[in-house]
């Protein structure tokens, strides 16, 4: 369960997902890592993100069934439908749209197929993609 506490960021202006070059500070900034070959350091350049186009995601701690992390904005297939993880600040925990809380999901019929930042296209044929009671959850979405 120590991947609970991994985190990818992605980002809007490049369109890529940065997973081990960045750091999360206390006070909740974001600042990209950088490896100064020439200086034989790393050093943290402050200037490098702006966090108004950025999404912070975190890994839930799971694994589907191909080994591959689950995080949150991660586009999962469960029988046979696509559907979104994501936190549900009200209570609290990791939802699957249409399945509700991710930890009673069997994670062998689990597949992550996609994220919703670079695969939005999965969630819009409404035969293959699943809601939550009738409703889509997610603000974020």
């Amino acid at each position: 369960m120590n991947d609970r506490f991994k985190f990818r960021l992605w980002d809007e202006e490049t369109k890529q997902y940065h997973y081990d070059d960045f750091v999360v500070t206390s006070t909740g900034y974001v600042a990209k890592v950088e490896d100064a070959k020439s200086l034989q350091k790393t050093y943290i350049n402050q200037t490098d993100f702006v966090f108004d186009k950025k999404t912070l995601e975190q890994c839930t701690g799971l694994k589907d069934k191909n080994d591959n992390l689950i995080y949150e904005g991660d586009i999962i297939r469960v029988d046979d439908c696509n559907c979104y993880v994501f936190w549900d600040s009200e209570n609290s925990r990791y939802e699957v749209s249409g399945y509700g809380e991710i930890a009673y999901l069997n994670y062998n019929d689990i597949e992550v197929i996609g994220n919703i930042h670079e695969n939005p296209d999965m969630l819009k044929n409404p035969e293959n993609f699943n809601t939550y009671n009738g409703n889509v959850k997610g603000d974020d979405i």
